[in-house]
């Protein structure tokens, strides 16, 4: 190598050795500020901003750091799950699904893909447990145990006229099942963790508030166990569905019978080491530096499918890692696509696309989750249960938009709700203390009505529409319609409207729980605060009031938007034998 090249090498590295050692720096200087107000407040009034800033983006990343060493704990549920997989995608693979397709499986479309959008869910569940994230696996899981639910009952004849409540119909539809945790139970803690209470939310709690400082898994195997119980169970019904597709003699003898024996868990045989690929958030600028693992893996994986499919032997036989590999295949076709919609939003966008406004948006996030999690640690009751759920919401529905990925919406609903509810506590606490009293007959509207937001009905309408399936709701195309008139006018118009919505709502419900976080941290905390006056989102309380009025105003413009009866063809379309 020549000396030119040589120096012109080191005049590029210079500045990135500068960087690196900067960011090195503040990382070491972030770690030393411990999680008590005592250690914050000592921070603010030394250094400042910075120091704050460091502290709240060295919790981020110590939370990441302790997510992968409990990978050893979380892995094994995981693959006990995932084990059905591999058959699974043998028998879909042969009914024409093809695993390349660029574009996510449609809950909306064909059977076919319903059933593939039923074993991507699953493993976006998986993910989220992986992740540690409560907020993002319970709202995915709950889901999928309702969509397959119905399918389950209209395709059979259950006797559920004594069924008194919604968890009782949901143990007589699954009790011959014979799942570890009851289903009725299943789906009433994961609803009402979605809400911000009940048995559940202290692993909401520990994820946000202790996850940072330690990595002992704490109240997590009764949370593992209830979200693994309803994917076990709605993946029995997709198994269902493909072996009736497949019980013809065009198809190899046995496939069918095979399917419908297989168990809801097998113990598993592997133990996972590196999961970061897996789990990690796919930003613009982790795909600019993914790994190649993750490709890898799944290629061996579409390739062990095609050499069942073609009568050969795989590359192994065991179970519970080609579940994992299931797993990797998905996430490596979610980066794929992540990296292609990246490339046609800067078509479009030409010279107005910005990746730093993107990474802008990824911090703002991160300093209004951690700190929501410091409050979480720092209040008690149902203060720091609504701060833990909202925040752990708000991280999972930001890395389900990053996929765009629909689902996004009903963790927004959550920190919807998680905002109203703080603000009454903030406010009106006498009124808070009776609404929690309530318990479950507490609703999001009810916290939206006693924050004095009730002009945000059609927005929680439409949120809504995206929480729950079942057989009499599904209002979901006039609800997407809904969230695009309420779209604020300075919006990208080089975008289609329909394009903005799940990342307009996302942002504004965001920054709305954002404020609300300051608001308290203002009151009990000023002189945190007043470190970040000048960084945080809407710090300002009038300009916060402002913001939240103005969107006020365009909801209530469109209260009145009717959503039509919904067609639930498709959820009675294939009925499928339990037996």
């Amino acid at each position: 190598m020549g000396r030119k090249s040589r120096e012109k090498r080191e005049r590029v590295a210079d500045p990135i050795r500068r960087s690196l050692a900067i960011a090195a720096r503040a990382e070491a200087q972030g770690r030393r500020v411990a999680a008590t107000v005592a250690a914050f407040e000592q921070a603010a009034r030394v250094r400042g901003e910075s120091a704050v800033v460091e502290a709240l983006i060295s919790r981020a990343n110590q939370r990441w750091e302790n997510v992968q060493k409990n990978a050893g704990l979380t892995g094994g549920p995981v693959a006990e799950t995932l084990h059905v997989l591999f058959p699974l995608d043998v028998a879909l693979l042969r009914l024409g699904v093809r695993f390349t397709e660029e574009r996510p499986a449609d809950p909306s479309g064909g059977w076919l893909q319903q059933l593939r959008w039923g074993t991507d869910s699953a493993c976006q569940v998986q993910r989220m447990i992986l992740a540690c994230n409560p907020m993002g696996a319970a709202a995915m899981a709950r889901t999928q145990l309702e969509r397959w639910s119905l399918n389950r009952t209209s395709s059979n004849s259950f006797d559920l006229e004594e069924a008194q409540s919604t968890a009782a119909r949901y143990s007589a539809i699954w009790g011959m099942e014979g799942p570890k945790v009851d289903a009725g139970l299943v789906w009433e803690n994961l609803s009402e963790l979605l809400h911000g209470r009940g048995p559940l939310i202290a692993a909401t709690r520990w994820e946000v508030a202790r996850l940072a400082e330690s990595s002992e898994v704490e109240s997590e195997s009764e949370f593992i166990m209830t979200v693994e119980a309803a994917v076990q169970l709605s993946l029995r019904q997709v198994l269902l569905g493909a072996a009736q597709l497949t019980d013809s003699p065009e198809f190899p003898p046995g496939l069918s019978f095979a399917l419908r024996r297989l168990p809801l868990s097998v113990p598993s045989e592997i133990r996972l080491a590196e999961i970061r690929p897996l789990i990690f958030p796919l930003t613009l600028s982790y795909l600019e530096q993914q790994p190649q693992q993750l490709q890898a893996y799944g290629d061996t994986y579409l390739q062990d499918l095609r050499c069942v499919e073609m009568g050969t032997k795989p590359t192994h036989d065991i179970p519970s890692l080609h579940g994992i590999q299931a797993l990797m295949s998905r996430r490596a076709r979610a980066s794929s696509l992540a990296s292609f919609a990246f490339a046609q939003e800067q078509t479009q966008l030409g010279e107005n696309f910005s990746p730093s406004r993107l990474a802008s948006r990824e911090l703002s996030y991160i300093m209004i989750n951690e700190l929501a999690g410091l409050l979480a640690l720092w209040t008690s009751g149902y203060k720091a249960d609504a701060f833990a759920a909202g925040s752990s919401a708000l991280r999972a529905a930001f890395w389900l938009w990053l996929e765009d990925d629909e689902q996004t919406l009903m963790l927004v609903r959550s920190v919807l709700e998680q905002t109203a509810r703080l603000r009454t506590w903030r406010m009106k606490p006498s009124r808070a203390a009776l609404m929690e009293a309530k318990g479950s007959r507490t609703s999001p509207r009810d916290w939206l009505e006693s924050a004095g937001w009730r002009r945000l009905s059609v927005l929680n309408r439409s949120l809504g529409e995206f929480s729950h399936i079942t057989p009499l709701t599904d209002h979901r195309f006039d609800a997407r319609q809904a969230l695009v008139k309420i779209l604020p006018e300075n919006v990208d118009s080089m975008i289609e409207p329909v394009q903005m919505v799940r990342g307009s709502t996302l942002d504004r419900v965001a920054f709305a729980f954002g404020a609300e976080v300051f608001a308290w941290l203002s009151r009990y905390y000023p002189n945190i605060a007043e470190a970040l006056s000048d960084i945080m989102p809407y710090a300002e309380a009038n300009e916060a009031e402002n913001e939240i009025e103005e969107w006020m105003k365009r909801c209530w413009d469109h209260r009145g938007m009717a959503f039509e009866e919904p067609d639930v063809s498709n959820a009675r379309r294939d009925r499928v034998r339990t037996t």
